[in-house]
């Protein structure tokens, strides 16, 4: 009976640290980042949660300005132009998988702080998840697009492959999907792409 309570015992602990462990696959798998606009690399970032008081919002707001100057970013305390602010949100409670409490589900939206009515772009992050991990890989994607962006200005495309029909409608749907554009917006566009020829 002993022996049975111990494999019993054992076989949770490393159930549950499988669940909840941040792997860089999933990572990969349930983080995403949308990027509506280029960036511009002379701006600054700060991060601010979408509601005053969020509970656990001084340990989120730590490990972001780490990540971010860790990798070079500028960062600003307060908004001011040329910076861009990250507005995050999440759930912040006890799960009684866990027996504590957790970060879970991660949203944002990168907003340009001289035009804060148009986001530049969206993150997601679907699940639970540890603070320094996460915002270390967004961090490390957003550079990863900031460099992306910058190479492609510098350096134009010599071909230019048109995407389908059928892409460019995916991607209207996300946009849909997520709230980026109204359904008016979605109808306008479905047309115009659906009348090409």
């Amino acid at each position: 009976m002993y022996r049975l309570k111990v494999f019993i015992t054992a076989f949770y602990l490393t159930l549950s640290g499988y669940l909840f462990s941040q792997s860089p696959r999933k990572i990969k798998k349930n983080l995403s980042i949308l990027v509506l606009g280029n960036f511009d690399t002379a701006y600054s970032f700060r991060f601010e949660p979408e509601i005053r008081d969020k509970p656990g919002w001084d340990i989120v707001d730590k490990n972001f300005k780490e990540a971010f100057s860790y990798l070079g970013f500028k960062l600003s305390p307060t908004p001011s132009n040329h910076c861009y602010s990250i507005i995050l949100d999440y759930y912040y409670g006890y799960i009684k998988s866990a027996y504590k409490k957790r970060y879970k589900d991660l949203r944002g939206k990168i907003v340009d702080s001289e035009n804060p009515s148009k986001p530049v772009g969206t993150l997601y992050f679907n699940g639970m998840f540890q603070n320094e991990t996460l915002s270390d890989s967004i961090a490390i994607r957003i550079g990863a697009i900031i460099k992306k962006q910058a190479t492609y200005t510098a350096t134009p495309l010599q071909t230019n492959y048109p995407r389908s029909k059928e892409d460019r409608l995916r991607e209207l749907k996300d946009l849909l999907d997520k709230g980026l554009i109204n359904n008016q917006d979605y109808e306008d566009k479905k047309t115009k792409i659906l009348k090409e020829l």
